[in-house]
């Protein structure tokens, strides 16, 4: 089955933020977006709320570098489940980490207003209406 339109920009976005280019998702992020973590670290728990919010969220801080790419996708009404692997270079130590997580972004058929990430599947699976 095709991605629908937003998928298919969730998924571009995520290809341009590898390459460097974290504004190609903007415009399919709503000016009230806000993210949730749900990934059990310290940062569980912070809301990044806004569009501009999420532009900064997304460039490189502790890490001097990020890879994400998406091992599956499936879609249901008003949600899109991404699977993703990620690597990341640590700035200061140069430590090379690879984390899988999930990612539940709600949409209105045009633009995101929520992404939660999740270190869980079947949690992800659940809030996605996605499980069983």
């Amino acid at each position: 089955m095709a991605d629908s339109e937003i998928a298919a920009k969730l998924r571009a976005g995520y290809m341009s933020f590898n390459e460097g280019d974290f504004d190609t998702l903007l415009p399919t992020i709503a000016e009230d977006f806000a993210l949730h973590r749900r990934l059990g670290g310290l940062d569980d728990g912070t809301v990044v709320r806004g569009r501009d919010a999420f532009r900064l969220y997304l460039e490189p801080d502790v890490f001097s570098k990020m890879h994400s790419e998406i091992l599956e996708l499936r879609e249901g009404p008003g949600k899109v489940l991404i699977e993703a692997e990620t690597t990341a270079v640590g700035a200061a130590s140069g430590l090379e980490m690879t984390q899988t997580s999930w990612q539940v972004w709600e949409h209105d058929g045009d633009r995101a207003h929520r992404v939660t990430l999740f270190a869980d599947r079947a949690a992800a699976e659940e809030a996605a209406g996605l499980s069983g």
